[in-house]
């Protein structure tokens, strides 16, 4: 009995050191302008990686998008907001159980409403 115990111990013991951490691309979206950077939270963005992988995904309250698990290796990075330039990130490492960790620095244009014209008496 004690040889069973032991044995599931060891199992399990090999098992839970086995477990991989997922590699992959954790990307920051941040807004730069003349007044600083700030996260952009509940943020749809159009992600292209390596011209073939294609998501939309939305950033959580800090600005974070999900974790982009994908194989070792290198890959360019291109990300899309609606007002917001084109972002093209090139040469970013996936390491095996690592995460790379990307901010993207948005410079946004946002339309300006049109000024009223005053009324002259």
């Amino acid at each position: 009995m004690k040889k069973i115990f032991y044995l599931s111990l060891l199992f399990f013991s090999l098992n839970s050191f086995s477990q991989t951490t997922p590699q992959g691309i954790k990307i920051l979206l941040e807004e730069r302008s003349k007044h600083g950077t700030i996260p952009m939270p509940d943020t749809k963005a159009d992600l292209v990686i390596n011209d073939t992988l294609k998501r939309t995904l939305t950033s959580d309250k800090d600005g974070y998008l999900a974790l982009i698990e994908i194989p070792p290796g290198k890959y360019n990075l291109k990300v899309s907001t609606d007002g917001c330039e084109t972002i093209e990130q090139k040469d970013i490492i996936v390491v095996r159980q690592k995460s790379a960790q990307v901010t993207i620095g948005f410079i946004c244009v946002y339309e300006e409403e049109p000024k009223k014209k005053k009324k002259r008496d």
